[in-house]
């Protein structure tokens, strides 16, 4: 049986791998993944976590966006002609 201590001292590493990964996606797929794990939903970046674990994964991501206001202001890796605040496509 795995003891409380043991796995409370492998989780931080887990989260942090995926809270890296779910932010090198951008501001926009980490403010989707956020309202995923509200919902409650386990998707593939986020299956190896237990529960508490993703619980900690969302208070992590929400402190990270909450820098922008729910907005996102930054050109994303998915959107890379995204203007800060504002779309550049249009003339």
């Amino acid at each position: 049986m795995e003891t409380a201590t043991r796995r409370a001292a492998h989780a931080p590493e887990q989260v942090e791998a995926c809270l890296e990964t779910l932010c090198l996606r951008g501001c926009r797929s980490v403010l989707r993944d956020i309202e995923r794990l509200e919902r409650g939903e386990v998707f593939a970046e986020v299956e190896s976590l237990d529960a508490a674990d993703r619980r900690l994964l969302l208070a992590e991501m929400r402190s990270i966006m909450a820098v922008y206001e729910g907005e996102c202001r930054l050109p994303c890796p998915e959107e890379p002609t995204a203007a800060v605040g504002t779309a550049l496509l249009s003339p």
